[in-house]
């Protein structure tokens, strides 16, 4: 509650939240943003091709727009957050990490991400993952050395989501194919 509604609980422990300071400011004396604490997994979903967040489909119309509101006052749809939370996920795919540092570093694109079926590399030893990063290199390599472009996000979601065998199959291709388009087409 903000101090000015509520000034008798400015020195309450239960009425603080831990929150980094740009969402603390943005939320301001609002008493319209959903408790932290009360929020329950799969009240939000992340889009992890524009990493905007939206209330999950699931949700009754009352919460969804409790969510929709809590997510248009704290600004989480912004470039700024966007981006924080592209870079999180991305990191994870180029350094290779397994799922468990992405869970550390952004628990929430972590759980959307398997959601998503693309956390697939937990079972996987580190000779595995090894391997595995070795074909996306190479297949990034090859793709924008190809066609002299950088990889775009949804390719490089698409890579990363894919199995052993398409990497292979795709490798194979680029040199042939005359777009990214037609090879991930096919």
């Amino acid at each position: 509650m903000p101090k000015s509604s509520a000034s008798e609980k400015a020195y309450e422990w239960s009425n603080y939240r831990l929150a980094c300071s740009r969402m603390n400011s943005r939320k301001g004396t609002f008493d319209d943003v959903l408790d932290p604490f009360l929020v329950e997994d799969g009240w939000f979903s992340l889009n992890l091709v524009s990493f905007e967040v939206k209330p999950s489909a699931n949700l009754d119309p009352a919460l969804s727009n409790e969510v929709q509101v809590t997510i248009d006052r704290l600004g989480l749809n912004e470039r700024d957050c966007r981006t924080a939370r592209e870079r999180d996920y991305e990191v994870h795919w180029q350094m290779h990490r397994d799922a468990t540092c992405l869970r550390r570093l952004s628990p929430f694109v972590a759980r959307e991400a398997e959601r998503h079926g693309l956390l697939s590399d937990m079972a996987m030893s580190e000779h595995e993952r090894g391997h595995r990063a070795g074909l996306c290199d190479a297949l990034r390599y090859q793709i924008e050395h190809r066609f002299n472009r950088p990889l775009a996000r949804e390719e490089a979601l698409r890579i990363a989501g894919a199995d052993d065998d398409q990497l292979r199959d795709w490798l194979q291709r680029v040199l042939t194919s005359e777009s990214c388009e037609e090879l991930f087409e096919q």
